[in-house]
């Protein structure tokens, strides 16, 4: 019975010939979604580094543990960052903004979680997702595919 109803169907692949360079279309170069900008001059200890820089060594195949601790050393320090939001929403009634960086690999994008400070609450729950936000946090953790920040606060 299945072989009747399947029968009639026949697939037809061609291969489509490539455009001449002069037709290729030219998207146009975006922003990267976290730049990372100068650090403050005062006590806190700043990381110069974007997310993907961080998080990218934890992807070798290396255990959970050792990820931990190759992660450690930027837990409490801080970033200054620009960043395009994803979304805006509260968690645990404090105000958040999530990020996410795509990598060109494999296009598992890193999460960055943004908690911000309550007092900055009327600073960010009017923004809208494909905003860009300028911004400063602390590490809070890690994981292979996440980074979540705390204590934020919107720079500009």
């Amino acid at each position: 019975m299945l072989k009747e109803v399947l029968a009639p169907i026949a697939i037809t692949v061609t291969q489509e010939k490539p455009r001449p360079r002069s037709q290729e279309i030219q998207l146009p170069k975006a922003r990267p979604s976290v730049e990372v900008l100068p650090s403050p001059n005062d006590e806190r200890v700043f990381v110069q580094k974007g997310p993907l820089e961080i998080i990218t060594p934890a992807l070798n195949d290396l255990t959970d543990v050792k990820v931990q601790k190759m992660l450690e050393d930027y837990h409490g320090k801080w970033v200054h960052w620009r960043a395009t939001i994803a979304d805006v929403g509260n968690i645990s009634g404090d105000p958040y903004i999530s990020v996410t960086v795509p990598r060109a690999r494999t296009g598992i994008p890193v999460y960055i979680g943004l908690t911000f400070l309550a007092s900055e609450r009327k600073r960010i729950e009017h923004l809208e997702k494909g905003e860009v936000i300028e911004f400063e946090g602390k590490f809070r953790m890690f994981t292979r595919t996440g980074l979540y920040l705390d204590d934020c606060r919107v720079v500009s």
